[in-house]
């Protein structure tokens, strides 16, 4: 292979291993809310998305002298935990790292009350409760305005997380921002205007969803004008669709998705992603849903999106003074011995950092730069503190230089040097090259469908290719759901190698290991074919790391 070839290969794959945050970007404001157990967090790449789950704490009996036992408070029956670092804010409340304010304002019969801030090296959360009469039914809620200014007049960026307690009429939620205190104090004040319910609207799109591949589709919506549909897959239950979605930035916000109606239910994607566009007011989305063919003949496909239900108008100012200082003493840092962490992924860890919010472990990528094979990253990672487990995500850094794994903490300590700590990584994502004389012969495509198959790391793995007017269609899949499909394949036709045009994949795959792709004008007769770049599995794989004892 030329060595511009092999550059322009690297730089693609590097822009599609790291470019997976699209939709995380462009629907930051919903997100949290109905993706609650999601670890996300502003201005870092999810690197795990969808496939790392929230797990419930294991309680364990620990009895050391250096254990904060955080007593149960009336507050915490509310389900804090449901919120994003929700309960690790409400415990640093508990031990004294952050301050209680209680502060209440009441207005249009609503009472908002602030419980507290916490901060660490990066954000200060300020956990809130409300209470109102007659909460109508939503899918989502949100204020209408958080504003949030220092004693200079200094505005800040406010994320919003806000659920639904256990009782009817309490709500619960956080107010996120950048940390700006550190080791000092600051007056703030804060406004907050209207409580807006929203409910999914539903757009028809068709009643006959089982002929839509290639087809546009005109919308009756302001927001929405055409949807065309780009490609349909179908592997055994599971259809994958990708379209483009003509719509305004604001309206991306709303969450459109496509989702099946029949007879009163509604089938919701198993996943979703939006990609990337090189179009100003056209969205590119994919979603994958578990659904069969007869279920499919008797559906209506709809769009569907979040819209202003109900406008609870209101008005809540606060004025408080935030302390940094407690929480600033209070983080723990511990420099990891390289030799004893190392592990066969991509993650060299650097440092343990402990903060009132979250348990970071942070790592370079040691694939950054290079095209080295294999590399692999683990889906899933469980951090064993003193006999319990929990679960945690990670995040990469802007640059794909590195990143960290992050954990919620149940307990604090006084002292962690001493506190036992171990790390499990498992379900391994493991890319891997072709051998560069591993090269199929495609015998002269034409329209009619042809295949050919071979082995990648003892992985069945069949071909199919065919010609779609001057185009060349390749269609890989394995029958071993542990073969999770080509990355990136290239032909060779004489001295020339070609690249298929470019198809940018969703974080967590498209739910099967099927690929298409699409060389354009290639030359006729015989051609070869390197199936390159794959990924694969190995369910039984895992890293143990001891991180200190």
């Amino acid at each position: 292979m030329n060595k511009s070839l092999e550059e322009q290969m690297k730089r693609k794959v590097i822009s599609d291993r790291i470019d997976t945050p699209d939709f995380e970007a462009m629907w930051s404001r919903i997100q949290l809310q109905l993706t609650a157990n999601a670890e996300k967090k502003p201005d870092k790449r999810n690197l795990y998305g969808a496939t790392m789950r929230k797990k419930k704490f294991i309680t364990a009996a620990v009895a050391c002298s250096f254990l904060i036992a955080v007593p149960v408070m009336a507050s915490m029956n509310l389900n804090w935990e449901q919120l994003w670092r929700g309960e690790s804010t409400m415990n640093a409340l508990t031990v004294g790292l952050g301050e209680r304010l209680n502060l209440t304002a009441t207005s249009n019969h609503a009472s908002l009350t602030l419980k507290g801030v916490v901060t660490d090296d990066q954000l200060m959360n300020v956990p809130f409760q409300l209470e109102m009469k007659n909460v109508p039914a939503y899918d989502f809620i949100d204020f209408g305005q958080v504003k949030l200014t220092d004693e200079s007049g200094v505005a800040y960026h406010v994320d919003t997380q806000l659920e639904r307690a256990a009782e009817n009429d309490q709500m619960i939620g956080i107010l996120r921002t950048e940390n700006q205190l550190k080791d000092r104090s600051l007056d703030y004040k804060l406004h907050v205007q209207d409580l807006v319910f929203y409910n999914y609207n539903f757009i028809k799109v068709t009643a006959n969803p089982a002929d839509i591949e290639k087809k546009s589709f005109s919308l009756s919506d302001p927001e929405y004008s055409r949807l065309a549909v780009t490609s349909l897959i179908r592997e055994g239950s599971a259809l994958t669709i990708r379209y483009e979605l003509d719509a305004t930035d604001s309206s991306l916000t709303n969450g459109p998705h496509l989702v099946f109606a029949n007879d009163g239910t509604t089938l919701k994607s198993k996943y979703s992603a939006v990609l990337s566009s090189s179009e100003d007011g056209r969205a590119v989305l994919q979603e994958t849903f578990e659904i069969s063919d007869e279920q499919l003949s008797k559906s209506t496909l709809g769009l569907s999106y979040l819209a202003e239900a109900e406008r609870r108008i209101g008005t809540w100012d606060f004025a408080f003074e935030a302390d940094g200082k407690k929480a600033s003493q209070a983080i723990y840092r511990k420099d990891l011995d390289p030799s004893v962490v190392t592990n066969d992924s991509v993650m060299a860890f650097k440092e343990l950092v402990i903060t009132p919010l979250e348990i970071r472990l942070t790592y370079d990528d040691k694939s950054s730069g290079n095209f080295n094979f294999p590399t692999i990253r683990y889906d899933k990672a469980v951090l064993h503190i003193n006999g319990q487990d929990i679960e945690g995500g990670g995040w990469l850094e802007d640059d794909g230089s590195g990143g960290y794994l992050s954990f919620e903490s149940p307990e604090w300590y006084k002292d962690w040097s001493n506190v036992p700590m171990s790390l499990t990584l498992s379900e391994p994502r493991i890319q891997d090259k072709a051998p560069a004389d591993q090269l199929l012969q495609l015998t002269s495509p034409n329209s009619a469908a042809q295949q050919v198959s071979t082995e990648l790391q003892g992985f069945p793995v069949t071909f199919t290719y065919y010609m779609e007017g001057q185009d060349l269609i390749v269609e890989s899949s394995s029958p071993d759901t542990n073969f999770r499909g080509i990355t990136q394949s290239y032909l060779v036709s004489g001295e020339e190698h070609i690249l298929s045009e470019m198809n940018p994949k969703p974080p967590g795959g498209n739910g099967t290991n099927k690929t298409i792709e699409r060389y354009q004008d290639v030359p006729e007769g015989d051609l070869l074919l390197s199936p390159f770049l794959y990924v694969w599995t190995d369910p039984l794989r895992k890293a143990e790391i001891r991180i200190s004892e």
